[in-house]
């Protein structure tokens, strides 16, 4: 009679997230722990359902959030007259995508959503993790370097979705994270009958266009943070009214800026429901 083997959960865990990571293909890791690759694909499929003591996978958390967001409009005690979301950074990106998730399936929030705010949100990704990003497919060309491409590699899929700006899973389905794919991600228009306004930075003590395309706040373009584009499908069309820019202010200093608070409290002030529901939606990168 065969014995079975047992895998310590730890060790199912470092297998897929060496798989992840690219550091080993399927291959080569099915001949290190002598297991069939039906196997290690069933073990990949747990991983993004955390089951093996990590995070669940974006997608499940996506989702969790999304349903958890219903559940809060059912539940809540009086009629629901407005939703505003607050999105900073990717979360404004997880914001556009769950109201297009919410479209697509007929949740019953999206119609009581009336303002969306982004703060530092990357609508056109980020130049300094496409850098990255073009730093690392250098150093695989190398036999010498190849190893420090693989640790450029362990970088969350957060951190390339930022750097890609993707909002929808046809953007990232089927394509390695780690090529340059700007061209094939969808245009996705901002939700109809909700106002929409962006707040970007910029280490510029006073606007210079050379400082605002190139720096922005250390991390994302001002023209990305406000949704501009030379591609009208990809031009979020905010009026100048709705944009605000935060000067000598980097990523972070956007969280906690009472100039930022000030504009974000004038912005929805014009309006005074008899129940008012704000939800900050925020993402990390780690």
């Amino acid at each position: 009679m065969k014995h079975r083997r047992s895998f310590a959960v730890e060790l199912k865990r470092q297998i897929v997230e060496e798989l992840l990571s690219g550091m080993s293909t399927p291959a080569q890791l099915t001949r290190r722990h002598e297991i069939s690759s039906g196997l290690l694909y069933h073990w990949k499929e747990q991983y993004a359902k955390g089951r093996f003591n990590n995070e669940p996978s974006k997608e499940a958390a996506f989702e969790d959030r999304i349903r958890q967001l219903e559940q809060l409009v059912a539940a809540w005690p009086v009629p629901l007259e407005r939703l505003t979301i607050i999105g900073y950074s990717m979360g404004g990106l997880l914001a556009r995508s769950a109201c297009e998730h919410a479209r697509e399936t007929g949740q019953r929030w999206l119609a009581s959503l009336r303002d969306m705010i982004f703060i530092g949100t990357p609508h056109d990704g980020s130049p300094l993790e496409r850098a990255g990003n073009r730093i690392d497919r250098v150093l695989g060309r190398s036999p010498y370097t190849v190893a420090l491409s693989r640790l450029g590699k362990m970088r969350s899929a957060g951190i390339t979705d930022l750097g890609h700006a993707n909002l929808c899973d046809s953007d990232w389905q089927g394509q390695d994270r780690f090529h340059s794919r700007r061209g094939v991600r969808k245009a996705m228009p901002l939700p109809e009958s909700v106002h929409c306004r962006a707040i970007a930075g910029t280490l510029s003590k006073h606007l210079r266009l050379s400082a605002t395309r190139l720096a922005g706040d250390g991390l994302v373009p001002v023209s990305s943070a406000l949704g501009r584009h030379p591609d009208p499908q990809r031009n979020l069309g905010l009026a100048e009214s709705d944009c605000m820019i935060a000067y000598a202010r980097n990523h972070l200093d956007l969280l906690d800026s009472a100039e930022v608070f000030e504009q974000i409290r004038v912005w929805l002030d014009d309006a005074s429901p008899g129940s008012d529901l704000r939800i900050p939606w925020s993402e990390s990168f780690s």
